[in-house]
């Protein structure tokens, strides 16, 4: 209604929630803002024209929030308005499945993931419903059935949507962690390879790649995955860990110390296994003459020295760039809310990643136990799950991002 109240309070939310919110930070300091100016023009008319669209928008930001209940809530009732909305019912659909997904309601989930498939969806729905189904088998347990089966059904339901959508980087990722979880190390690092040539700004997927070449004794291509992984998110838990394992595996125990704090005081609190860890460490490093009195060859460059290596370096560049050129938010596949992916950047630096010699030993960890066996909750990036299991045996690795 021009010139209403009704405008008046609809025009800058859907301009806020529409922006470009590249911090974390940033998107907290709006979305209470946001959430309540649209429940007052809810209020204020109950029959307004857009209440679909003010309805979808606060399912995102509540879904984002981890307020389940009420993301529900606003989805179904944008789901049973007939006006013109900006994304289609299955879009929708697509949102409540997620939600039954993350709150680890997974039979609900696979049972609606399910029905949006034999209703003809759109690519984009069609390749983002089969990589979440795909996902859930990965991650389910035994109520999906046997290990061999889940995987089996989770490698084909991501080589299936990555048949509709070949340019999804996220759907590879997820390959690359099915193939790595059934010792498919070849298809492992070419899954990556390709998650990484589509969105190369992803910490999760550097960190996998880390952790495949950790597992078949490569360090210093390990050392540089993970430093590309904690130069895109400097609080990524997990490469900060698995740096840590890195660096202690090669016995520079000081380096170890210092990834090791980062995984501390990163977003999520610190494991009790990582906590002892740590003052292990110190206590050790106490006992020990300073670096310049050791004579000790270094296997691996110091984390210092490590952080201005060519590829990291050229990458953290490339990064800066792609932030200041990014205009929207991105939703399910990019496509929702007017949203679009990053543009592409020029180049590739997979070129210069030589693949796992899969000849040799994995080697064993001595601290495997407590990154290994984490489970983080989904946070506000990709549509992805919360959970999952990693390869036996190797390094930590970090859960994807999660759905708008």
């Amino acid at each position: 209604r021009t010139g209403g109240t009704s405008f008046v309070l609809v025009r800058p939310v859907l301009t806020i929630v529409s922006a470009n919110v590249s911090e974390a930070s940033t998107w907290v300091e709006f979305a209470s803002w946001a959430i309540k100016a649209f429940q007052q023009l809810l209020y204020i008319d109950a029959s307004f024209a857009q209440a679909n669209e003010v309805h979808l928008r606060l399912g995102l930001m509540c879904k984002i929030n981890s307020d389940y209940e009420s993301s529900l809530k606003h989805f179904q009732l944008a789901l049973i308005d007939s006006n013109p909305c900006t994304l289609s019912k299955l879009e929708v659909r697509f949102h409540i499945a997620h939600l039954f997904e993350i709150q680890h309601k997974l039979k609900q989930a696979k049972e609606a993931y399910e029905q949006i498939l034999v209703e003809n969806p759109s690519t984009s729905v069609k390749a983002n419903t089969l990589r979440q189904l795909g996902w859930m088998h990965h991650i389910a347990g035994d109520s999906f059935g046997d290990k061999a089966s889940r995987e089996a059904q989770a490698i084909q339901c991501l080589q299936k949507s990555i048949e509709a959508d070949p340019e999804n980087g996220q759907s590879w990722y997820f390959l690359g962690r099915c193939f790595s979880s059934v010792g498919k190390v070849h298809d492992a690092f070419l899954s990556y390879r390709h998650s990484i040539d589509k969105t190369e700004a992803s910490a999760d997927t550097w960190c996998s790649i880390g952790v495949l070449y950790q597992q078949q004794n490569q360090p210093m291509d390990a050392l540089q995955a993970y430093i590309c992984a904690v130069q895109l998110d400097r609080s990524h838990t997990a490469a900060w860990t698995d740096l840590g394992i890195l660096y202690e595996a090669c016995q520079q125990p000081r380096d170890a110390l210092t990834c090791y704090i980062h995984a501390a005081n990163s977003k999520n609190s610190p494991s009790p296994q990582l906590t002892d860890r740590v003052k292990a460490l110190q206590a050790q490093l106490s006992n020990m003459p300073p670096p310049h009195m050791q004579n000790k060859q270094k296997i691996l460059p110091s984390i210092e020295e490590a952080w201005t290596l060519p590829i990291p370096a050229e990458l953290t560049s490339r990064q800066g760039a792609l932030q200041r050129s990014v205009a929207h938010l991105r939703g399910p596949g990019g496509e929702a809310l007017g949203m679009v992916n990053p543009p592409g950047l020029p180049g590739s630096l997979t070129g210069a990643m030589p693949p796992p010699q899969t000849n040799m030993q994995l080697h064993s960890n001595s601290f495997e136990g407590s990154a290994a066996k984490r489970r983080r909750n989904m946070s506000s990036g990709d549509m992805a799950p919360s959970t999952w299991t990693p390869p036996a045996g190797g390094p930590a690795q970090s859960s994807p991002p999660a759905a708008h």
